[in-house]
């Protein structure tokens, strides 16, 4: 397969995911931020969690993180409360809101993924899980090194 092929289909089905499900949770009167919505999984997956641990799932710096988890609590979303064990850390967790939002996100994500993988065989769709996984497994790999 040619290389600028599959980079542009790479980068297609990125582009079109994200913009359907931003248009989702837009229709659903919720406007939320790619970031925002990837800090509120994270959050709701680790439990304690901290901005350290969003900053490392995420690969972002923490005055990033710091400013997103500032937004999401703004937007009532997410609360933080001391970490009992340090006191340089507080724990982050969601809010009423934000399980609310969560589900939301969801079940609009189930849609769309429903959707995508229409009319495609689940001997292809699990051959694309693999190579998806692998191709980033392999990014991630300390190997490479231009």
């Amino acid at each position: 397969m040619e290389s600028n092929s599959m980079q542009d289909n790479i980068f297609g089905l990125f582009y079109q995911f994200k913009a359907r499900m931003l248009k989702a949770l837009s229709d659903t009167g919720s406007s939320i931020a790619p970031m925002h919505v990837k800090s509120l999984h994270i959050i709701n997956r680790t439990s304690p969690c901290t901005a350290q641990d969003i900053a490392l799932t995420m690969g972002r710096d923490k005055a990033q993180v710091t400013r997103l988890v500032n937004d999401l609590i703004n937007r009532s979303l997410v609360c933080k409360q001391p970490n009992p064990k340090d006191k340089r850390s507080q724990f982050i967790s969601l809010t009423p809101s934000g399980v609310e939002m969560v589900k939301v996100m969801g079940q609009v994500q189930k849609e769309i993924m429903q959707f995508m993988q229409k009319d495609i065989a689940l001997e292809d769709l699990e051959a694309f899980n693999r190579v998806a996984l692998l191709m980033t497994e392999n990014l991630k790999s300390e190997q490479w090194d231009r």
